[in-house]
């Protein structure tokens, strides 16, 4: 029996956040949806994320807001019995990924790296607390076209909406992201 993939887009949900460099996982996940040809994400409340599956694949978007993603994430896992929270043993995390944003990576770029994410991110500091590991896929986002001027703190560039061009450059790389994951041949 094979087993599915958990795909994660971390993100804030609400129109306030639509667009935002943080949303940089959420992008990611409807890209997929369409490529996959799934269906709508709908509201689970039990796991408190947005969901679309088939077969080979669960396309969750955490329902928490960024910094409490690791809840929402647990939740999923444990609901569809991949995880077990309660467990002393180490799970096995080979079928976890999470997109996200990272601003140490330009706009434009990307990582996928198992155990490795950027310096600082509460969404992945939240999950990796509640998971008690960070043994899992990153699919790492780069969203800093900031250049040399930083003078605007990493947590309010990260809720800043992006321009058109800036978006294009963030979504450029995803097939090829997603053809690197085998995700679609």
């Amino acid at each position: 029996m094979m087993t599915k993939k958990f795909v994660f887009g971390l993100g804030n949900y609400g129109a306030d956040y639509q667009d935002t460099r943080h949303n940089a996982g959420f992008l990611f996940l409807d890209y997929l949806q369409k490529k996959l040809g799934l269906s709508s994400f709908s509201y689970n409340k039990k796991i408190l994320s947005a969901i679309t599956s088939n077969q080979e694949f669960y396309l969750v978007k955490p329902q928490t807001y960024m910094n409490a993603s690791g809840e929402a994430v647990v939740k999923t896992l444990s609901y569809f019995s991949y995880f077990d929270v309660n467990s002393s043993a180490q799970s096995n995390l080979n079928q976890v990924f999470v997109a996200h944003d990272d601003l140490d990576l330009k706009i434009g770029e990307f990582k996928i790296q198992k155990g490795v994410g950027p310096k600082q991110h509460n969404g992945l500091l939240s999950t990796y607390q509640a998971l008690g590991s960070q043994d899992f896929w990153h699919i790492r986002f780069g969203i800093d076209d900031r250049g040399k001027d930083r003078r605007i703190p990493p947590e309010n560039y990260v809720l800043q909406k992006m321009s058109k061009d800036q978006i294009k450059k963030l979504t450029a790389n995803f097939s090829q992201v997603i053809q690197q994951l085998g995700f679609v041949s």
